[in-house]
């Protein structure tokens, strides 16, 4: 086995990028470092910080670039952490990298480095997608002073129905961590109040269901029923909401909604049924205006 392959082996999990310390415990001295430099097979990006040969430039690689850089207890963390787990886009006005680092700040240009002497053990045991990063509830914390209110609701939203969050480490958190840059604790508190979470064998009753239940019961001319169930001739189907004496359906679809193909079979079979019966149904989104979701419900009233 050539360099190359022995080194593609060590960096599969790590997106293309090799520090000295993973390096070391594979027996590879600084000396054989060195002349994998020379010959082009490592590239350095920062102190005993590398990237191989023929590996992809993506935001993961960068990712793990700036925490490798800055030693063995960094974390990816605040926004960084809510983009690798896609639930905020990466686009040219937020792909700076966030990394908790608990040493001197290391700085590089689109990359933010927070010093926090509050890193805990919690923090330092998650692993996800190659990338090591701080918990889900911490990254939270962190960003929701970037986010606006509409945004909070939908990450929140999206994190409840995945189950990547506990609400009450997020309460433990909130009184644990100290006041800092873009923690904003008030907004945070209002919607996990605002919100019932029971996680385990009660569903969760999101904040995205609780917006469209109030858009639609103060337009709805007609009695608005939860949970509503059809039974089709194959099937029973719970509905989110409906009007059964003009049939209409109302469906809340969260962000991790369609997540696979027998999900997104399963409703397009279920449309179909309720279409045979006489059903219309309406899918609603958190991206959705207020607005929007209001016109929409007046007009399959008026039909």
């Amino acid at each position: 086995m050539n360099d190359l392959e022995y080194l593609s082996k060590l960096a599969i999990q790590s997106h293309g990028v090799l520090a000295n310390s993973t390096l070391n415990k594979s027996n590879i001295t600084e000396r054989r470092i060195r002349t994998l430099l020379k010959n082009g097979i490592l590239k350095k990006e920062h102190t005993g910080v590398y990237t191989l040969l023929g590996s992809n430039p993506t935001w993961h690689q960068k990712a793990n670039i700036a925490i490798y850089s800055c030693g063995p207890k960094a974390r990816l963390s605040h926004l960084s952490v809510l983009q690798l787990f896609d639930l905020v886009p990466i686009n040219d006005r937020n792909k700076t990298i966030h990394v908790l680092n608990p040493r001197k700040d290391y700085r590089a240009q689109d990359m933010h480095f927070h010093r926090s002497i509050s890193i805990r053990e919690l923090d330092l045991n998650n692993q996800s997608f190659g990338i090591k990063h701080v918990t889900l509830e911490r990254a939270l914390i962190d960003s929701c002073g970037l986010l606006n209110e509409r945004q909070l609701s939908f990450i929140f939203d999206t994190m409840l129905s995945k189950r990547l969050i506990d609400p009450d480490k997020i309460n433990q958190l909130l009184k644990d961590l100290k006041p800092a840059p873009g923690r904003s604790p008030r907004k945070l508190i209002k919607l996990i109040e605002s919100t019932t979470t029971t996680i385990g064998s009660v569903s969760v009753e999101s904040q995205l269901e609780k917006r469209i239940e109030d858009i639609l019961r103060r337009v709805s001319k007609y009695d608005l029923v939860r949970q509503y169930e059809v039974r089709t001739s194959t099937n029973l189907y719970r509905l989110d909401f409906a009007i059964p004496e003009r049939k209409i359906a109302v469906e809340v679809d969260g962000f991790a909604f369609h997540k696979d193909r027998a999900t997104f079979d399963h409703d397009r079979k279920r449309n179909s049924e309720l279409a045979i019966l006489g059903w219309t149904v309406l899918h609603f989104t958190s991206s959705m205006k207020d607005s929007d979701i209001r016109n929409m419900f007046k007009r399959v009233q008026a039909a």
